[in-house]
């Protein structure tokens, strides 16, 4: 079976368990408005959206975006469930279930229109808006669909920019232990604020014949309810099938543990793990690190992320100043401080920290701050 095919599989097997899940739950608001229900809803068809998405199964992602929308509005409360709309929504499953048979079949969805029923959908949120009614138009013919291999989108980063440089390749040791973290995961800022920090661990079950194409999906859904810091495995490592059981996240939301342990369970996804961490929550010692780049560096920004690469070994971090977004943008001067839990000692931090120029490194504990140390 080549690996299209196994993709295939894995993809149809995982939309008929959303499906089901939707239809389930749409028979249950006939009964009446339910929260669970319309939560369960609204992340079946979520997944789905992602899913055919990364797939290039564009008019199934339509039709199943449409439908995220409306439930959004029904848990903000903007639209109420009526028989005249779970009957619509019944009809977008049945929709949905004929574009999941053409694709088993070897189908890319495109030749099965929705836009007849995302017009219905508008209609509906347009009311709820108080809008005029949005005029229908004919169905735009879907795109030709992508490579079909479900790949979590990297965002190119300072790091990307530089790599193969002789300046980059040449760092000592202690930059080639951050290997396992991707420059996909140094995009992300370290700390934002209003949202908590989270250490999420997904185990894949044994009998899984495609453990490294679940973990990928368990991190695509991930990214849509919040912010990754980094990843073990990366995605560019289960991309290329690296993968043993065990997936381990960081991550910033502000969508809760709930909503996080629902976004990571998926078929095959044997025990989810949710854990918050920050210096409220952390058992490990809190320290502060400052550092000054050299003021002759040509590339501050990149001393700066694969300063926070390394220490991302050592502990969880929990804010940066500058953040990795404003450094990826290139905002950052000579200066830079990380807060970290970490069981390491100060002397492990400090040579993850000592990277080509970097100038001085001053580390501080439970309040006390140790002298100002010249970077070997």
């Amino acid at each position: 079976m080549s690996d299209e095919e196994s993709y295939r599989k894995l993809f149809v097997a995982e939309s008929v368990e959303n499906h089901e899940n939707i239809v389930n739950n749409i028979l249950v608001l006939e009964e009446g408005s339910d929260d669970a229900a319309i939560d369960e809803i609204f992340r079946s068809a979520h997944t789905l959206k992602g899913m055919s998405a990364s797939m290039g199964y564009m008019e199934m992602e339509r039709l199943c975006h449409k439908m995220e929308d409306v439930f959004h509005s029904i848990r903000s409360g903007a639209i109420e469930i009526s028989p005249e709309l779970t009957d619509l929504l019944l009809a977008c499953t049945d929709r949905i279930e004929e574009m999941i048979d053409d694709i088993e079949g070897g189908g890319d969805s495109s030749g099965i229109e929705s836009e007849d029923l995302i017009s219905k959908l508008k209609e509906i949120e347009a009311a709820a808006n108080g809008e005029a009614k949005p005029e229908s138009k004919p169905a735009e013919k879907a795109p030709e669909p992508a490579a079909a291999q479900p790949v979590a989108e990297e965002t190119p980063t300072v790091a990307d920019a530089s790599a193969g440089t002789e300046e980059v390749a040449a760092e000592p040791s202690t930059v080639e232990s951050s290997s396992a973290e991707s420059t996909a995961d140094a995009a992300k800022p370290a700390s934002i604020p209003g949202t908590q920090q989270y250490k999420i661990t997904a185990r894949v079950a044994d009998e899984c014949t495609m453990k490294d194409v679940r973990a990928m999906i368990v991190l695509q859904n991930l990214e849509d309810v919040g912010t990754i810091i980094s990843s073990k495995p990366t995605a560019q490592e289960l991309d290329e099938g690296i993968f043993e059981s065990v997936l381990e996240v960081t991550i910033e939301s502000d969508s809760g543990e709930d909503a996080l342990k629902s976004a990571a369970s998926l078929t095959d996804i044997a025990e989810v793990t949710v854990e918050p961490i920050g210096a409220g929550n952390s058992t490990s010692p809190i320290y502060t690190i400052k550092l000054k780049i050299a003021s002759d560096c040509s590339m501050k920004d990149v001393r700066a992320m694969l300063v926070l690469q390394n220490l991302e070994t050592c502990g969880s971090i929990l804010s940066s100043n500058p953040n990795r977004e404003q450094i990826d943008n290139g905002e950052i001067t000579d200066t830079l401080e990380i807060v970290i839990s970490s069981d390491k000692n100060e002397e492990e931090l400090r040579k993850a920290s000592s990277i080509s120029d970097i100038t001085e490194v001053v580390i501080s504990a439970s309040g006390s701050a140790s002298a100002a140390v010249p970077a070997p």
